[in-house]
């Protein structure tokens, strides 16, 4: 649904391919090395590696509620879209922007 939307995106496996050890620290830096942002459903994250994010200098998107799944959720990011890539195109990095979960949903920003 991402995608139908317009947003340019690369899934984990896409680059990973199917490995299942990858941590977070190594996404961040994959997200670095080649001027991705990141978009997560773990809004635990930049609280734990922020660190990590700010050495490289990353943008993340994250959702406020990752219990909801995909199917509420890409109707949310999609109905923000503009705000997003206005954000993207126009914040300093590092810096955190939380989508929420309400109904009519709201981009958040949090400065790294």
């Amino acid at each position: 649904m991402l995608r139908e939307a317009g947003f340019a995106l690369i899934i984990h496996d896409e680059h990973f391919g199917r490995r299942q050890d990858v941590l977070d620290p190594e996404v961040i830096r994959a997200c670095g090395e080649n001027g991705w942002f990141l978009m997560t459903a773990d809004s635990d994250l930049p609280r734990r590696w922020a660190k990590e994010m700010s050495i490289a200098q990353i943008g993340v998107f994250c959702q406020t509620n990752n219990h909801q799944g995909p199917k509420l959720w890409a109707p949310r990011i999609c109905s923000l879209k503009a705000e997003i890539m206005l954000l993207a195109s126009t914040e300093a990095r590092p810096f955190t922007a939380y989508i929420t979960a309400e109904i009519k949903p709201q981009l958040l920003l949090r400065k790294a």
